[in-house]
């Protein structure tokens, strides 16, 4: 979210921010302890480096020719080729990370000095505006635009040398193209920084739950997740101050407020650059690593409210530089067990086949023949000794009977005469 801030009040308590944490003086009292504390780590570790010899891309709705004078900024690339971009998030994020001087209404000049501005900064379109425009309505509905935009974009920064890519509503992005993308970005050892965001609960939060992706949520000035930018998520691994905050806007002029994911985004994708600046052969997962495992977290446990906490820039290069002691990881596995090598004294000789003679097979077939003799004698032998069946006698045959013959019931007695 942003918006210009004209009042007059406003602007003088700008002119009061010019070096980090960049909290108005007006508002610096109404932030909460653990707030106060991240952004003075922020300042700590700016002193220590200022992301010399680091590229960092941003890949938002652009960034305008607007910023300090000795800010190292990259042409823009634009993957939305729409017209009249106003490139509002951008640039005002790009003013906290690489500075950026601006007039203030009625207050003079201000100059922000941005926490990496030696770093070199390579700006990506892959957005459209804020979406009120119908052109930008209708690019937006498209998820072909959107997915194939930050697909290209993502491989654009990486090609052109860029070690940190911060990448802000990462919740539009769920192509298989995205996904291919940050697997490329991942294989080149790039650090991809992508926004938690809000989305609808039918839309998983893909992007930024991706292995490998350093997820972020924005907290409010009391400290707590700032639940209008930020969904609580298991995605969630670091959160950053991201209520409002001055910057330069895309018109020049420094009557700019903003806050949500922008802010939050820009301080841990700073925090990354300066990392890796002090620290360059540390890989992109140690980095993550190192920004993770220093945050400082009130209930001193994951949550997914807050990630792992609270961002602090001092600790993570504390804790970069204990893994820059590490011996460094080949990147290349070496030989294990060569083809020739053996596991005892001598080499075993050839092994050979047990050798077939003829004698070997007659013996062999001998053996069956006198098994198959000796049952079938068995067979023969127990079929003699098997007891005849016992017959039943016949009956004795009726004895003669005297006198005629009956005669058969049928016949007929003969007439007397």
């Amino acid at each position: 979210m942003l918006t210009r801030a004209i009042a007059a009040s406003m602007a003088a308590a700008l002119t009061l921010a010019l070096a980090p944490p960049f909290a108005p003086a007006a508002h610096a009292d109404l932030l909460d302890k653990s707030v106060k504390q991240m952004l003075r780590d922020l300042r700590d570790a700016g002193d220590q480096t200022h992301g010399d010899g680091v590229k960092v891309a941003l890949l938002a709705d652009g960034v305008a020719d607007v910023l300090a004078k000795g800010a190292h900024v990259a042409p823009e690339k634009d993957f939305v080729r729409l017209p009249d971009p106003k490139r509002e998030m951008g640039t005002l994020m790009a003013s906290l990370m690489v500075g950026g001087e601006g007039e203030v209404a009625d207050a003079g000049d201000m100059t922000i000095r941005g926490l990496i501005r030696d770093a070199e900064l390579l700006p990506v379109r892959v957005q459209p505006d804020d979406g009120k425009s119908r052109a930008s309505r209708r690019w937006m509905m498209s998820g072909a635009n959107t997915d194939n935009a930050v697909a290209d974009g993502l491989r654009y920064a990486v090609d052109h040398g860029a070690r940190v890519i911060a990448v802000t509503n990462a919740w539009m992005y769920t192509g298989s193209r995205t996904y291919a993308a940050i697997a490329y970005a991942q294989s080149k050892d790039a650090l991809v920084i992508s926004s938690v965001g809000i989305r609808k609960p039918t839309v998983p939060d893909a992007f930024a739950a991706t292995p490998g992706v350093l997820g972020v949520g924005a907290v409010d000035k009391d400290g707590d997740r700032y639940a209008k930018y930020t969904q609580a998520s298991s995605a969630l691994m670091v959160s950053a101050y991201g209520d409002k905050m001055p910057g330069v806007g895309s018109d020049g002029s420094a009557n700019w407020m903003f806050w949500g994911e922008g802010p939050a985004l820009a301080f841990v994708a700073s925090a990354a650059v300066m990392i890796r600046a002090a620290f360059p052969r540390l890989t992109a997962a140690q980095v993550t690593q190192a920004i993770t495992s220093s945050a400082r977290n009130p209930k001193g446990h994951y949550t997914t409210d807050l990630g792992f906490g609270y961002l602090s820039a001092t600790g993570a290069l504390s804790k970069a530089a204990t893994l820059a002691k590490r011996p460094a990881l080949p990147e290349t596995a070496g030989e294990t067990v060569g083809d020739k090598a053996h596991f005892v004294a001598k080499p075993p000789g050839g092994v050979r086949a047990v050798p077939i003679t003829l004698p070997w097979f007659g013996g062999f077939g001998a053996l069956i023949g006198l098994g198959v003799i000796a049952i079938g004698a068995a067979i023969w032998l127990l079929a003699r000794r098997r007891p005849a069946l016992a017959m039943e006698p016949a009956l004795p045959a009726a004895p003669p009977l005297e006198g005629p013959a009956p005669a058969p019931p049928s016949a007929v007695p003969p007439a007397e005469v």
